[in-house]
């Protein structure tokens, strides 16, 4: 019953007071903890958009990719030897949440990611400050299921300039640094410093960057994420003109899920270069 019991300064357990006379506490189960009780990890996010599990059971087809695997191992021998704290440097958010995810396998856990950008807005364009506040608390409880899962935490949606510099850093850092599992930071911003940079910094997290694929590594990408009949209809010319594009593994697998969602799929040259050059052209306005 006491305040400084660690289930109390974890947030497992908590409304510890004295009400009236009688000296009765009474204790109030976080939440997020009873539902993971009752029903597990996935059921415990429900309901909760800014916090996701991903179980170690899950497959991603792109961890199959040498380029891919090299930079998971490699993140995963970093995050060992800096006492399971990384800021993740990659081409985009879907980049990041990929080799988070595969780090988290390749060391045998799931993984807990909480997104901040989901709980610092009540709407679309509002200023983010307003809902710091929300951010602490959905922070806490995704530290508090991380902690039951005995997961990595990946912090996500801070890597913006867009008024999230009015988050109290010293809060958040007060509130990860005592977690005695690995805390990875999203950091897929531009080149310019963000919330998540500074973040880093107060954690004193190792700072990783993912590899850019050039020419080879692109055209290799390609090769494996097409299927044998879309190869042989694209031809070497094709594949060629393809990787041209300077896009990342996460947008290359993107590109090949939307186009084969359409009618006339991968072999449409046209139509999967168009699909390219958008994404390339998203991050030409980023900058």
């Amino acid at each position: 019953l006491r305040s400084d019991h660690p289930l109390a300064v974890l947030g497992v357990v908590r409304g510890l007071q004295a009400r009236g006379e009688h000296r009765v506490q009474f204790l109030d189960l976080a939440p997020v903890a009873l539902t993971w009780l009752g029903h597990g990890a996935a059921a415990a996010c429900r309901g909760r958009d800014h916090l996701r599990w991903f179980g170690p059971e899950a497959r991603e087809p792109l961890w199959q990719w040498p380029l891919v695997q090299a930079d998971i191992a490699r993140a995963a021998d970093q995050m060992n030897a800096s006492q399971g704290r990384l800021r993740l440097r990659a081409g985009t958010v879907d980049d990041a949440l990929l080799w988070a995810r595969g780090v988290a396998v390749h060391s045998g856990s799931g993984l807990v990611a909480y997104d901040g950008q989901t709980a610092l807005r009540r709407q679309p364009g509002e200023a983010s400050w307003l809902d710091s506040d929300a951010l602490i608390e959905g922070l806490r409880a995704a530290g508090l299921l991380a902690l039951l899962e005995n997961a990595p935490l990946l912090v996500r949606g801070l890597g913006g300039d867009d008024g999230s510099r009015a988050v109290d850093l010293t809060a958040v850092v007060r509130l990860l640094q005592p977690l005695p599992m690995p805390v990875l930071i999203e950091d897929a911003a531009a080149e310019s410093a963000s919330v998540a940079t500074a973040l880093g910094r107060d954690l004193r997290c190792t700072t990783v960057e993912s590899t850019f694929p050039d020419g080879p590594q692109r055209r290799q990408l390609w090769a494996l994420g097409l299927q044998p009949r879309e190869r042989s209809a694209l031809g070497e010319a094709g594949v060629a003109r393809l990787a041209a594009f300077p896009l990342t593994p996460a947008q290359v697998s993107a590109v090949l899920a939307e186009r084969r969602l359409a009618a006339s799929g991968v072999h449409d040259l046209e139509a999967t270069s168009e699909a390219c050059r958008e994404r390339v052209g998203h991050r030409v306005g980023d900058v």
